[in-house]
């Protein structure tokens, strides 16, 4: 796993590790799960996000956030998902995730 916060590797849990060692947190039941509140003003993260932090405060308790364009400027899906205009590139998404089921 890299440290995007200290541009080195590091000893960040993988995503699997971090999840099955919080696996209470996302047993809940579907009713609580739904009676999370959405805030009214999305918070908005820059590059110093760690992945911990974000799963953390974003993915464990299902909250939105908005990252800055320099957070996801190498990820492979902005050149892969996205078209150069900036719009979603349906047909890649369709052709790598079309099978699939979405709960």
């Amino acid at each position: 796993v890299f440290d995007r916060q200290h541009n080195s590797p590091s000893k960040a849990m993988d995503l699997e590790t971090f999840l099955s060692a919080h696996r209470e947190p996302l047993a809940g039941d579907v009713t609580a799960m739904r009676e999370l509140s959405v805030p009214k003003q999305l918070p908005l993260e820059d590059a110093s996000l760690t992945f911990e932090r974000f799963c953390r405060k974003y993915l464990i308790p299902n909250q939105p956030v908005l990252v800055e364009q320099t957070v996801t400027a190498n990820w492979p899906a902005r050149t892969e998902w996205c078209r150069p205009d900036g719009s979603v590139n349906v047909e890649a998404l369709l052709a790598r995730f079309g099978d699939m089921v979405v709960p």
